[in-house]
């Protein structure tokens, strides 16, 4: 007899109903792994369109605030955003700064840059008629 023979009849029963036992419990394995990857593939794309949404809201909730805070006369911003600050009546913390501040992500994702670009589109889409000096404050031409 051959290895693979002598190793066959090792492993597989001698018997009808062991063999299709064997089978049927590889057959639920299958389908259950089948199934749960397709479970989680379904699960990832959800959270995907979420993110899709959950960015251009955002966007376009900042762009709201920045077009509020720059139809605002000069002298009366300050005293606006202190009210804001001291109430908590915003959904943004917010400050006016002409300087980019950098700041580290940190958990990098493969998906976080087509989110960025998607956050941005709204908002410059939100601000297209604001002056240039909000992008270049925003960081948004580059």
């Amino acid at each position: 007899m051959s290895i693979a023979t002598n190793l066959r009849d090792r492993i597989l029963p001698n018997n009808m109903l062991a063999r299709v036992s064997v089978v049927l419990l590889i057959g639920i394995f299958v389908a259950q792994s089948l199934g749960t990857w397709i479970w989680v593939e379904q699960l990832k794309e959800g959270e995907r369109k979420r993110l899709i949404e959950v960015s251009a809201n955002m966007g376009s909730r900042i762009g709201q605030t920045i077009q509020f805070f720059t139809k605002l006369p000069k002298e009366y911003r300050h005293i606006v955003l202190d009210q804001l600050r001291d109430m908590g009546g915003t959904r943004y913390f917010v400050s006016v700064n002409k300087n980019y501040i950098a700041h580290q992500i940190s958990i990098p994702m493969s998906f976080l840059s087509w989110l960025e670009s998607n956050y941005k589109t709204v908002l410059v889409r939100r601000l297209a008629k604001k002056k240039s000096w909000i992008f270049n404050s925003l960081n948004l031409m580059n």
